[in-house]
């Protein structure tokens, strides 16, 4: 129990032997029901605190959120599921490792469904840093009931992150196939239209920079405004 809200510690399964482990904010300074946000932390784990403020922060302003650890992170760490090494097994049967990490999220709203304090007749919101940028940008694309979203320190071209940078990125960016289709983190932003979306970068981040964040989504913002929802 905290000033203003309290956490709840719940366990469900994404499917069949796959569990998630999430952290509920729920809002005590407002009235139920609450309308709800998702929020995927990065690549670490969701009991540091970067990863809590964001969500004490809707809890505070009525906002009821879940937040969950990616797969192969930190909670989830054990035997033959680890972030990095396990993650490029997928590519030997033409699949990607993302669909783990977006099966949780989309999971996590129907979760929210079985809670008779969450409101969901608006949908929800998703909103994450780096790869819970990248869960919440594929999510959006696979469920409706997802009606905004915000993604922050994750968007790049691939020239600048792989090619001038030589970062490394984590295997679940990589989907089966999506250099050989040329599919860009633009294409899957302007593949959401209209949905509202908010793109955030960290004017000190070294690796997703803020300049070729605030380009690229320039590009998104005028496919926005080619299909008559610039204001989204």
């Amino acid at each position: 129990q905290k000033d203003g809200f309290r956490v709840e510690n719940v366990l469900f399964d994404s499917f069949p032997g796959w569990q998630v482990n999430a952290s509920v904010y729920v809002p005590t300074n407002f009235a139920p029901p609450y309308p709800a946000i998702v929020f995927p932390v990065d690549h670490s784990g969701k009991q540091y605190p970067t990863s809590q403020l964001p969500a004490q922060v809707f809890a505070l302003n009525g906002y009821l959120t879940i937040s969950f650890d990616p797969p192969g992170q930190d909670g989830e760490k054990q035997p033959g599921n680890d972030h990095f090494v396990d993650g490029v097994r997928c590519y030997l049967v033409g699949e990607t490792s993302s669909r783990y990490f977006v099966a949780d999220a989309i999971r996590c709203i129907d979760y929210l469904e079985s809670r008779d304090d969450v409101d969901l007749s608006q949908g929800v919101a998703m909103t994450g840093v780096s790869g819970g940028g990248f869960t919440t940008m594929l999510s959006s694309l696979l469920d409706d009931r997802i009606a905004a979203i915000g993604i922050s320190c994750c968007l790049s071209s691939a020239e600048d992150l792989y090619v001038t940078q030589c970062y490394s990125g984590c295997p679940e960016t990589h989907m089966w196939d999506r250099y050989a289709k040329g599919i860009a983190d633009v294409d899957l932003l302007c593949a959401g239209f209209p949905k509202p979306t908010l793109i955030m970068a960290g004017r000190h981040d070294v690796v997703f920079r803020a300049s070729e964040t605030k380009r690229l989504a320039e590009e998104v913002r005028d496919f926005f405004r080619a299909g008559g929802a610039e204001e989204r």
